[in-house]
């Protein structure tokens, strides 16, 4: 990848909501990509009482690129939410390092 081009990468963020979830999921594959692109998609599910939402997005099958599931130990508020889908994503800048939590 060249230093000025841009690393491209949709972040979902999930927490106990298994029917929206899947259906995020089917609009992503339903969407238009790029030809030749792998933008991946990355999968962040916060700590739930249950493994239910995890087990849908591990089982969801993937048409466009690679696709990435992380399960969490912990539960984050909306802020480290938001910061934290901008570290997933790759684009890693000083703001990211010194902003979000550890383990995201």
């Amino acid at each position: 990848m060249d230093n000025n081009e841009k690393m491209t990468a949709i972040v979902v963020i999930a927490y106990n909501r298994k029917a929206p979830l899947l259906r995020l999921l089917k609009s992503l594959n339903e969407a238009c990509y790029p030809e030749g692109k792998d933008i991946p998609l990355i999968i962040s599910i916060d700590k739930s009482n249950s493994d239910e939402v995890g087990r849908a997005a591990q089982d969801f099958e993937r048409k466009h690129g690679s696709k990435d599931v992380r399960l969490k130990e912990d539960l984050y508020d909306t802020k480290t939410k938001s910061l934290a889908s901008r570290c997933l994503s790759g684009l890693r800048d000083f703001f990211c390092k010194n902003t979000v939590k550890d383990g995201i």
